[in-house]
């Protein structure tokens, strides 16, 4: 299984390698991840994210609510603000 925390992950990872390591190519996966991550991952009836529809949402697990499961997208979100100087426009 793919968990939505995958997609948040591989997005930094090309993030940072667009942008710091010199690979731009990479840039242009993200929004293909963003957009499976909300299409393969989210669960609106119980509005959490799960893994490829086979998982109880995440933010229903003993983990705790969804602000503790989001670390993932937050993490993303801040290298993109932290990185959006050095995109390419």
């Amino acid at each position: 299984d793919h968990f939505y925390w995958d997609y948040c992950e591989a997005a930094r990872a090309c993030l940072w390698l667009g942008v710091q390591g010199g690979a731009p190519e990479y840039l242009s996966l993200i929004p293909g991840l963003m957009q499976s991550l909300e299409t393969r991952c989210f669960d609106p009836l119980n509005n959490g994210y799960i893994a490829m529809g086979s998982h109880t949402p995440a933010s229903a697990e003993p983990k705790g609510s969804i602000w503790r499961v989001d670390y993932h997208q937050i993490a993303f979100f801040a290298d993109l603000i932290k990185q959006g100087e050095s995109l390419p426009a």
